[in-house]
């Protein structure tokens, strides 16, 4: 596909600037297709109103109204299936927190269950968390430094979910964050996270052999301004999540391509004795 960024201004413009002016221009359709329900919410006659489209278009391949809700309810159905299925019985698991809320993609979802005694989010993302902690509905938003730790105190947490959080982040960066998490959770709590699927990863056409040789070789990859919808991409092995998780965690259940068809989800426990963590 040509580039929607006209070839007079690549030498002037940094790359971050050109990738961002280039989806703006190829999401322009959506936004205009849009643009009078956006509208009446934003003069407040949705109930409940979807985030605004520049938010949307941050944790999607674009801003389309119809693309947010139809994601972020199948991403919620499956994260919830593999939530009940590692639990068992769900009781005394109430208070949840969302590991990377955004705009509430999938918090919306979550604030219905009646399962979920509380609710939390936390997001790096300022913008995304002001939009959703006024416009929410039983949960509880903040936003969060770029390292931990996160001010909660320590096992306040019974469940914690991370959707496409760890498929962004450098190496150093997650160990940090899985070990504030384990913090986090109480002894026998359950961490679910998504990450990309190695399925489908070694036949990306954008990797380059010596990335995917990284990948086979250490079970880790971290690719700064690779993808559309984000500029950080991570990519796990089966066997690194196992061996360096499970520093931390034990591991519950993994389901291959279980969010969507598109990531892996897997389920941890945080044991209820003590473990000695790998500095």
């Amino acid at each position: 596909m040509a580039s929607p960024v006209p070839r007079a201004l690549k030498d002037l413009l940094p790359a971050p600037v050109r990738r961002r002016l280039g989806r703006a221009v190829r999401d322009l359709p959506y936004r205009l297709a849009d643009l009078g329900p956006d509208l009446a919410d934003a003069a407040g006659f949705g109930n409940p109103p979807l985030p605004p489209a520049a938010l949307r278009l941050r944790v999607g391949r674009t801003s389309a109204r119809s693309e947010f809700v139809e994601a972020g309810e199948a991403s919620f159905r499956d994260m919830l299936a593999a939530f009940r299925e590692a639990a068992g019985n769900t009781e005394g698991l109430g208070r949840w927190l969302d590991f990377g809320c955004g705009c509430g993609r999938i918090a919306r979802q979550v604030e219905r269950l009646p399962e979920v005694v509380s609710l939390h989010g936390v997001d790096v993302d300022a913008r995304a968390v002001r939009w959703l902690a006024r416009h929410a509905g039983r949960g509880s938003y903040r936003t969060i430094g770029e390292a931990p730790p996160i001010p909660f105190p320590n096992a306040s947490f019974d469940f914690i979910y991370a959707i496409s959080v760890f498929t962004h982040l450098p190496e150093e960066s997650q160990l940090a964050w899985l070990a504030e998490i384990r913090r986090l959770l109480r002894p026998g709590g359950l961490l679910l996270a998504s990450t990309h699927s190695e399925q489908l990863t070694f036949t990306l056409p954008f990797l380059t052999a010596g990335q995917l040789d990284e990948l086979r070789e250490r079970g880790f990859l971290f690719v700064q301004g690779l993808q559309t919808c984000k500029e950080d991409s991570t990519f796990h092995t089966r066997e690194y999540l196992t061996r360096r998780w499970s520093e931390l965690f034990d591991p519950v259940l993994f389901k291959p391509l279980g969010l969507a068809g598109f990531q892996d989800l897997s389920v941890w426990r945080r044991p209820p004795g003590e473990r000695r963590v790998r500095s």
